[in-house]
């Protein structure tokens, strides 16, 4: 990605500084995708898909930004749990919110695919297996909720399982 900034004249540091522009995220929730969000009124820092950079390199001019938009889920898989989307127009209307914000969605909860558990509960085998790994982020489906009604990913940790959730 380096090499194709460089290559259209542009900057690129692994550093976020206050001159950043842009800051290029395949992967919500990261620090420095933390702290862009933290900054972006301050410093006005634009987050965008690293394909932006490949389309102006491709076009050979910087091309319009907002079809690079990050997403509230850009980079996530997701898994869900206990939800009641028994009926299947329920889980394709879950899962076609999810994949147009950005998730790849997972019926099955996979190991060292799967970056989200979304539940209600903290009981079941899924969830089990997501705190017996210890690498899945497990939150409530009010996460989605806010990150979509916001058009922005938030912090997960505001947005745990509770027991007797709904």
């Amino acid at each position: 990605i380096a090499s194709a900034v460089k290559s259209i004249g542009g900057g690129f540091e692994h550093n976020l500084e206050r001159t950043t522009k842009y800051l290029l995220v395949g992967h919500v929730g990261t620090s420095k995708h933390r702290k862009a969000i933290e900054k972006n009124l301050e410093w006005g820092i634009i987050c965008l898909r690293p394909e932006w950079v490949f389309e102006c390199v491709a076009q050979r001019s910087v091309v319009d930004a907002r079809p690079f938009a990050v997403l509230p889920f850009t980079g996530l898989t997701i898994s869900v749990t206990q939800l009641h989307v028994d009926s299947p127009v329920e889980r394709n209307a879950l899962q076609d919110l999810l994949t147009s914000h950005g998730a790849v969605f997972s019926p099955n909860l996979v190991k060292h695919v799967c970056t989200h558990l979304i539940g209600v509960r903290p009981e079941g085998s899924k969830y089990k297996r997501a705190r017996q790994w210890g690498t899945i982020t497990i939150c409530s489906k009010a996460w989605i909720d806010k990150c979509v009604s916001q058009g922005s990913w938030v912090p997960e940790e505001d947005f745990p399982l509770v027991q007797g959730g709904a």
